[in-house]
């Protein structure tokens, strides 16, 4: 994972594995009024995703995937959850 952060957003990118669960909390108390840009986030370890469930954070870009970027919202349980995706082909 690539994480870079500055005082408004903290963007992750790339797969985040659980060695980089310590660095997102890191990155999430320096910069304490930080969203989080997920946009370029291809995996989210459950350790991580932890992280950001007690940070409770603005997710400010979901990731590209629009079924993970719906699981991560669902998870997060936040009200600006990303459209669902569409079913391919016929139902």
């Amino acid at each position: 994972m690539t994480l870079t952060a500055s005082q408004h957003v903290i963007q992750a990118s790339g797969p985040m594995d659980v060695d980089d669960a310590e660095t997102l909390l890191g990155a999430l108390l320096e910069h304490p009024e930080a969203g989080i840009d997920l946009a370029e986030c291809t995996h989210l370890h459950a350790a991580c995703l932890q992280v950001l469930l007690v940070a409770r954070r603005s997710i400010l870009r979901w990731p590209a995937d629009a079924a993970f970027a719906q699981w991560i919202g669902i998870v997060l349980n936040t009200d600006a959850l990303p459209e669902p995706p569409r079913p391919v082909g016929k139902v």
